[in-house]
């Protein structure tokens, strides 16, 4: 396999930001973290700056590095979903196959019409969570069990005819890609994903897999996440392995992978399906409700920018960036044209509103150069191996 590195700099000009506007940006992090631990990443295509790093890894601990590991929670989707578009590209799978035909579990009835693609955009009718998801968390329940749960859910409505958010869906896309063996999915994502992008401080799973303190996810000031706050800090979900949002990385991983999804795909995928996953996937589903093609759009396993929807990414980005949040209080997102790309990782949550991760969205768009590329550039120089 060709090497496939990153460029580090320690020069915001390398990367095609303005050092005034950048240098707001730091203290920004501070005065808005406080003292939970965050860490930023930032790039153009394959050059990044060196992560910064603020707050502290568990209160009264030891301060937070660039080589402190965050829970990331639901950026695990993309990452998952990376893992399924490198099987289609081989051949393995397809995203109009029938689910029940690789997982007969599934069921039958209207979830005969559930097809691989419907898993990736949040059409399938399956809910977000099982509705004893913290007692499952809270007991201790292994992978399996949730894996077999997801795929006997019934669905909420019929496939292809709305749109809602399905961590349910990525639980079943893993018991897809494991195809019966309960390790496959984990190396499938090592030699695949991982190890082809340098990603050595991530892992889906065992927390040994991989060095670096990890964060401890704080309490939020609002009560929206605070009830799942001691299972994230928690061994047994660090270890779980959950498909969607049970990942362990750093600034620096996650900003390893927005790079090859700005470059064309990396090492990992082909031109092709970096355009496929990162287009709107709901404009040809014409059963979906206008407005949620127009307005809320998803490709695959990506959130797309929501016009007049300012949660996490922020207020000035792009109509055709696209990127996910997770709700321990982490972001990363990519602009197609420019190649420019940030991951933000916090142990703060913000649900519902991304507030301090929108604000530092926005305080990192503003510092990049006005100049835009164009959609074709990233792919030329994925040829030219940039």
């Amino acid at each position: 396999m060709q090497d496939w590195a990153i460029d580090w700099s320690d020069d915001p000009a390398a990367v095609g930001l303005n050092p005034t506007r950048w240098a707001r940006v730091a203290p920004l992090m501070n005065a808005l973290c406080g003292e939970a631990a965050a860490a930023i990443c930032v790039g153009r295509g394959r050059t990044a700056l060196r992560p910064l790093a603020s707050g502290l890894i568990v209160p009264g601990g030891p301060p937070a590095t660039p080589e402190t590991r965050f829970a990331v929670a639901s950026l695990t989707k993309p990452i998952v979903a990376t893992l399924v578009l490198a099987a289609v590209e081989r051949g393995e799978l397809s995203l109009g196959e029938r689910v029940v035909d690789r997982l007969p579990a599934f069921g039958g009835g209207k979830k005969r019409a559930v097809r691989i693609r419907h898993l990736l955009t949040h059409t399938s009718g399956l809910p977000d969570l099982l509705p004893d998801d913290l007692e499952l968390r809270e007991a201790g329940a292994p992978l399996e069990t949730f894996l077999q749960r997801a795929a006997a859910e019934p669905l909420t409505f019929e496939p292809g005819r709305a749109v809602a958010y399905s961590s349910l869906g990525f639980a079943v896309l893993w018991a897809l890609l494991n195809d019966g063996d309960p390790d496959q999915g984990g190396r499938l994502l090592s030699d695949r994903v991982l190890e082809p992008l340098g990603m050595t401080a991530t892992s889906l799973g065992p927390a040994g897999a991989a060095v670096g303190e990890i964060a401890a996810v704080r309490t939020p000031g609002r009560a929206s996440a605070g009830t799942r706050v001691s299972v994230w800090n928690s061994d047994y979900w660090r270890e779980l392995g959950a498909p969607w949002g049970g990942a362990l990385s750093t600034a620096a991983d996650m900003g390893r992978f927005c790079a090859a999804w700005t470059t064309g795909g990396g090492p990992v995928l082909s031109p092709a399906a970096v355009e496929a996953a990162t287009a709107n996937a709901l404009a040809p589903m014409r059963q979906i409700p206008e407005e949620d093609r127009r307005c809320r759009p998803w490709g695959l396993g990506w959130r797309r920018v929501w016009p007049a929807h300012a949660a996490y990414f922020g207020d000035l980005l792009p109509p055709e960036a696209f990127g996910h949040w997770g709700s321990t209080g982490c972001v990363m997102w990519a602009d197609p044209r420019t190649r420019r790309w940030a991951a933000i990782l916090t142990a703060h949550p913000q649900d519902p509103e991304g507030t301090l991760c929108g604000r530092l969205s926005n305080a990192i768009v503003a510092s990049f150069a006005a100049k835009r590329g164009h959609v074709g550039d990233a792919l030329a120089d994925s040829r030219r191996g940039e």
